[in-house]
């Protein structure tokens, strides 16, 4: 099994000083809902001085509200490093949990989610946005089960519910009923809502 140190797998940010190096990388490309990956801080240089700000990683998705605008919400946050002066001789690392909820949607037909990373060091500051795959066996089971009955998948979408629930969404597949052609229109839909006790799911009538 790898460390931790060693799981360096999505590159999130880059700042070069010198001959010394700082990079921000998650330990993942692709997770399932409820994992908790790892953010990896290396700070590399012989005699190297980082005056550092923040360092902060987050996960996010885009969703759409009711006026059918684009909204963002927040699935988690950290920050692996903060206000500090680090002084490095060959290689220091620091490393910190970043939670996938079991809220997350299952990143598929147009649902993404987003890692973002922010940088801010004496040489300035770089930010940087990446994609994480995240799947979700019960939102994927129900896909399965429509595409098995001859529903032909049109994309989906991530759209508001009612304010105050947790999360903000549902994740919607625009579906053409069974027995339609190539260039059908979809005029039904499979409706799943990941909540942190499970997934609610309702089945195109």
């Amino acid at each position: 099994m790898k460390t931790a140190h060693e799981n360096r797998e999505l590159l999130l940010g880059r700042v070069t000083s010198g001959d010394s190096e700082l990079t921000v990388w998650l330990d993942r490309r692709r997770a399932r809902v409820g994992d908790t990956a790892t953010v990896v801080v290396d700070f590399v240089g012989r005699d190297a001085l980082w005056k550092v700000e923040s360092i902060s990683v987050s996960l996010s998705v885009h969703y759409f509200d009711t006026d059918g605008d684009t909204a963002t919400v927040e699935l988690s946050h950290v920050e692996p490093v903060g206000a500090e002066t680090l002084s490095t001789e060959l290689q220091t690392t620091r490393t910190a949990d970043l939670p996938v909820p079991a809220w997350s949607p299952h990143t598929v037909g147009g649902v993404d989610v987003v890692v973002s990373s922010e940088i801010r060091t004496q040489n300035g500051t770089t930010a940087e946005r990446r994609h994480l795959s995240v799947s979700c066996e019960e939102i994927e089971a129900a896909f399965e089960r429509v595409v098995e009955q001859g529903y032909v998948p049109r994309g989906s979408r991530l759209v508001a519910v009612p304010d105050g629930e947790t999360p903000p969404y549902e994740q919607r597949f625009r579906l053409a009923r069974p027995g339609s052609g190539p260039t059908a229109d979809p005029d039904a839909q499979l409706v799943c809502r990941p909540t942190p006790k499970g997934v609610e799911v309702s089945p195109p009538g």
